[in-house]
């Protein structure tokens, strides 16, 4: 292992030096006066010149798919390599031949994915991942593989702590860094998405489910998943779960859960089966959220007047 680990780490110190003269030449470039600057269409041929090699190469499959036979210093060049092209790329117009490339390869996002599954290398193929997640066109193949997609969401459960923060860490970037593109995967896969995720918002796990909270909130009142709040607002299920996370023992979990509980509230067109919940629940729901954030020093305030906001509405049913 370690003498083939030496002969790819020369054979990566090579292509990572000529990527970085590539990018370094490329941001000079369009540094240049004039759209149509000699000197950058020049160097923009170069670079999807060494790019195309590259992927001709089949280099960047191969590389992941032995990532694990690599010595640990030698997985951090094949990082910074993956790190380089996607730069480069956006440098350089360069990205469209990788988007073309991970198109034709599906196996190659397959293999990081189930990188996961492997100690050794799971957070070398969550840096590659996330490194993706720069280009949106990059964003678009992966989630366009919604059963890929929906394995890395799974393993954001994983056993393994380090395992389950890294691959959250990758899911929420590839949702929140090009949202209209992950909208669009979003209201495709949403009953199979949330399925999966209703799984986090209800786990033992303390981290898990607050960030998983997070996520949502941050997904849900923005206005680029607009139809996918409408969506979500509408299912009498989802609402039970932030409806049984205001009752929750942490105080934190409980104001991340009323994030999204004031979205169904303030919902002017509730379904039948929301409504006849909320109106069911509404006294005791007055009562908890009468005592939620008594003590909160910060942007207490603004969660002041939203807490009156949703009392008022729920007094209103």
């Amino acid at each position: 292992q370690r003498s083939v680990s030496e002969d790819v780490q020369k054979q990566l110190q090579v292509v990572l030096e000529a990527l970085e003269v590539a990018s370094d030449r490329s941001e000079q470039a369009a540094s240049c006066d004039g759209p149509r600057s000699g000197s950058r269409d020049s160097v923009a041929e170069c670079s999807a010149e060494f790019l195309s090699c590259f992927l001709a190469a089949d280099l960047p499959t191969r590389l992941v798919a032995n990532l694990g036979e690599l010595q640990f210093e030698v997985r951090k060049d094949v990082i910074s390599v993956f790190s380089a092209i996607v730069r480069l790329g956006s440098l350089s117009q360069a990205d469209l031949q990788f988007e073309e490339y991970v198109k034709s390869h599906p196996g190659f996002y397959r293999l990081l994915v189930d990188g996961y599954d492997r100690p050794e290398i799971a957070t070398h193929c969550g840096m590659i991942l996330r490194s993706c997640t720069r280009s949106h066109q990059l964003v678009a193949v992966f989630l366009d593989q919604p059963e890929v997609a929906l394995r890395l969401l799974r393993f954001t459960s994983h056993a393994s702590f380090d395992v389950s923060s890294d691959a959250f860490s990758s899911l929420h970037d590839f949702l929140l860094r090009h949202k209209k593109v992950s909208a669009v995967f979003l209201e495709a896969n949403f009953h199979d998405f949330f399925r999966i995720y209703s799984g986090l918002l209800q786990s033992d796990d303390y981290v898990t489910q607050r960030q998983a909270l997070k996520l949502l909130s941050e997904m849900l009142l923005d206005r680029n998943f607009m139809r996918v709040m409408l969506m979500y607002i509408g299912e009498e299920q989802f609402l039970q779960i932030h409806m049984n996370l205001l009752r929750a023992d942490s105080k934190a979990i409980q104001l991340e859960a009323f994030h999204v509980f004031k979205i169904f509230v303030a919902n002017p067109q509730k379904p039948p089966r929301v409504q006849q919940i909320l109106y069911k629940n509404k006294d005791r729901l007055v009562r908890l959220l009468e005592t939620l954030g008594a003590n909160r020093q910060d942007n207490g305030r603004q969660f002041a007047e939203d807490r009156a906001t949703v009392v008022g509405k729920l007094q209103d049913l």
